[in-house]
C-alpha cells in the first residue's frame, strides 16, 4: 500500500511549489493620474527647491504625466515596515521616461542595514546617474541588490533631474521585490 502514496506524491510534486514570489509594491499614484494642477503629485514628496507639473502630452499610460523641473526636481516615495523586507534579495524599478531637451535622469533608493560593528546605517544606492533620455517615451528598468544585513523594513525611492537641467518627464512608476532563493 504503500507504492500507491508515493506514486500519488509524484503525480503531485510538480503542482507544489515552495519558491516565494515576488512583491509587487503599491505605490501612491504611480501613473500620476490623481494630480491636479494644485496638487500634481499627491502621494509623493517633491523636494523644497523642486516644482512638477503636469503634463498631458505623450503619456505612457491614462490621460497625464508629470514633469520634473527646476532645481533637481526630486520626487521620491518612503515606505516604513514593509514586512519581512529582509527576505528579499533585489529590487526592481520600471518607469516610462522621457525628455524633450536630452535632459539627464537619476533613481537613488535607499534602506537600512546593519554594519559589522552590529549599529544600524543607511545605505543610499544610485540606480542609474546621469542617464540620458530621448524625446521619445522609453520604458527603464533597473535593479538593485538589498545586502542580507538589511533591517527596518524601510524603503526609500527617488527620482531626480541629474545636474538640475533640461525637462524630464515620468509616468508608470512600477516598484517590485525580488526574493532570495
Amino acid at each position: 500500500m504503500r507504492l500507491p502514496s508515493i506514486l500519488l506524491l509524484a503525480l503531485a510534486a510538480p503542482c507544489l511549489s515552495f519558491a516565494q514570489e515576488s512583491q509587487p509594491v503599491m505605490l501612491a499614484n504611480p501613473d500620476f493620474e490623481e494630480g491636479t494642477p494644485d496638487d500634481p503629485a499627491p502621494g509623493w514628496t517633491i523636494e523644497r527647491t523642486g516644482e512638477v507639473e503636469l503634463t498631458g502630452e505623450m503619456p505612457a499610460s491614462g490621460k497625464q504625466a508629470l514633469i520634473l523641473k527646476n532645481g533637481y526636481g526630486v520626487i521620491s516615495q518612503n515606505f516604513v515596515n514593509i514586512p519581512g523586507l529582509n527576505r528579499y534579495k533585489s529590487f526592481k524599478v520600471n518607469v516610462v521616461a522621457r525628455s524633450p531637451d536630452a535632459a539627464k535622469f537619476g533613481i537613488r533608493a535607499g534602506f537600512f542595514k546593519i554594519n559589522d560593528d552590529g549599529k544600524q546605517v543607511w545605505l543610499d544606492l544610485p540606480l542609474v546617474w546621469d542617464r540620458p533620455l530621448r524625446p521619445d517615451n522609453e520604458q527603464l528598468t533597473l535593479t538593485g541588490t538589498l545586502p542580507n544585513n538589511e533591517e527596518g523594513g524601510r524603503f526609500w525611492i527617488a527620482f531626480y533631474r541629474s545636474k538640475k537641467e533640461g525637462t524630464v518627464i515620468l509616468d508608470s512608476v512600477k516598484l517590485e521585490f525580488m526574493p532570495r532563493e
